[in-house]
């Protein structure tokens, strides 16, 4: 039984440190994205971009399965 438990810690938190790998790379992604915006911001279209950028990190892979982690943090 405690070799199970110590099993289900180091997946779980490998599988949150994977979680947490995830948002920091679409986070780091999307600070990159807006400073390549902010270069050439002037027009609406660019403004649409930097909002379709917000909307990736927001609702992205990362954040997701971050979600998905506290829904089920014990895998499925």
């Amino acid at each position: 039984m405690k070799r199970i438990q110590r099993i289900h810690l180091v997946g779980g938190l490998s599988v949150s440190l994977l979680g947490l790998g995830i948002v920091i790379a679409s986070t780091f992604m999307y600070a990159q994205r807006v400073d390549q915006l902010n270069t050439n911001l002037q027009s609406a279209a660019d403004v649409a971009q930097v909002t379709d950028a917000m909307r990736y990190v927001v609702a992205g892979p990362g954040p997701t399965y971050i979600f998905g982690l506290l829904l089920a943090p014990n895998g499925i």
